[in-house]
């Protein structure tokens, strides 16, 4: 004896169909039990294509959710400044897919999934209105940045780039200071 998915059309043998078809009613324990008609790899494939379908309007919600708590404000409150949850998913999967808006480094490259791209409120001082104060950026930049304004960030971040480029090529700073030197003596 053997039994057929419905959606995919594998035929299992016997010795295997409880392993392959889950068992259906409240009480799947009792002796008059059914099976389910499709197989657990059909039930799982479709779980994981809804999944990847709603993943980046469950991230978009989830991140408007978490500032509202964060902020102390209703998620109607951050909807009527324009966190809207369509234009959300939208941006998030776009930035994910060119980078981090402050570092570059490519998202896949991370190794986190979603979770390595986070909703920056760029100028905490300011209004949180999603399309002028926001931006789309990885955990590390955000976590750096903290509640510092962009332009501390962009200070901060220029003392590190010229940190990194004086590591990488010490012969451009032939003056012993901090300033890359165009006549320096390797020239």
């Amino acid at each position: 004896m053997s039994r057929q998915c419905t959606r995919c059309g594998v035929s299992y043998p016997a010795e295997v169909i409880e392993r392959a078809f889950k068992l259906r009613g409240l009480y799947a324990s009792r002796p008059r039990r059914s099976l389910a008609t499709v197989c657990r790899p059909c039930e799982q494939t479709a779980r994981d294509e809804k999944n990847a379908r709603d993943r980046w309007p469950k991230k978009a919600r989830d991140t408007r959710r978490r500032h509202a708590v964060r902020l102390k404000v209703s998620v109607e409150e951050l909807a009527r400044r324009g966190w809207d949850l369509q234009r959300m998913a939208h941006d998030a999967e776009f930035q994910y897919g060119n980078g981090c808006n402050y570092c570059g480094h490519r998202y896949q490259d991370m190794r986190h999934g979603l979770g390595d791209i986070t909703l920056d409120i760029q100028d905490p001082e300011r209004s949180p209105d999603y399309r002028t104060n926001t931006k789309w950026c990885c955990q590390t930049c955000n976590r750096k940045k903290g509640r510092l304004t962009p332009q501390q960030f962009e200070a901060d971040q220029q003392v590190y780039d010229l940190w990194k480029r004086r590591l990488l090529n010490p012969l451009t700073f032939a003056d012993g200071g901090g300033t890359p030197s165009l006549f320096c003596a390797a020239s």
